[in-house]
């Protein structure tokens, strides 16, 4: 029978957005808020999805092998996500293979989440550009083992295109990890920073940014220069 269930919530979670279909994950055993939007993704051996009020799911993204996803209120992810996690911790740690973020957290487009041990998103942190990587577990060599460990962005974070972060990282609060840079453990304490580099460093601070404050996910196009 427990196969069969498996097999029927494959098929639920490729239907496109409705209520019905937010009903039937939510009698499967996960929680899916009634004004969420899930589009067809593939999800793959999780047991356990919570997407919260007014949270938008772009369609083709993955999830697979996770102990527990927590997406908050008004979480928005694009299309194109690969979050997985090497289920073998699980068996060390109850909280291996979790991710969680906070209300009006972003996972923008085509990055990959290696969520074997945890990663956690602060109340509106934004994964933005494309190509984030963040990796959780490592070898340990002098030992020929891998070892999982936590990844956290804490509030009003955002890391740009192209980032590398790796078992250990933390990016303060209100900051910014520039495009291309590379995060292992703390760069730094200051909060409202741009870190920047390979590893990456503090630069300077920022200036205030109306996406420490935002009530919403909106960000229209305002304009081209050239």
């Amino acid at each position: 029978m427990g196969a069969v269930v498996r097999r029927v919530q494959f098929f639920v979670w490729l239907l496109p957005p409705s209520g019905v279909k937010n009903s039937l994950l939510t009698a499967a055993g996960h929680c899916v808020h009634s004004t969420a939007r899930v589009g067809p993704i593939i999800v793959l051996g999780c047991p356990r999805v919570e997407i919260g009020r007014d949270a938008v799911i772009g369609p083709l993204n993955v999830l697979r092998s996770m102990r527990r996803i927590h997406l908050g209120d008004q979480f928005l992810m694009g299309q194109l996500n690969y979050i997985s996690a090497a289920r073998e911790f699980q068996a060390f740690d109850e909280e291996a293979g979790v991710l969680t973020t906070g209300t009006l957290a972003v996972i923008t487009n085509r990055h990959y989440l290696d969520s074997s041990g945890i990663i956690e998103l602060g109340t509106r942190v934004i994964v933005g550009g494309t190509r984030v990587i963040m990796q959780t577990h490592e070898a340990d060599l002098s030992t020929c083992t891998q070892v999982a460990g936590r990844i956290t962005l804490a509030e009003g974070s955002m890391v740009a295109t192209g980032c590398l972060l790796l078992k250990g990282s933390f990016l303060p609060r209100n900051s910014m990890l520039a495009a291309g840079s590379l995060l292992r453990g703390t760069a730094g304490e200051q909060e409202k920073h741009l870190y920047a580099g390979r590893p990456a460093a503090p630069v300077r601070e920022l200036p205030p940014m109306h996406y420490w404050i935002r009530d919403t996910n909106d960000m229209p196009p305002s304009a081209v220069e050239f």
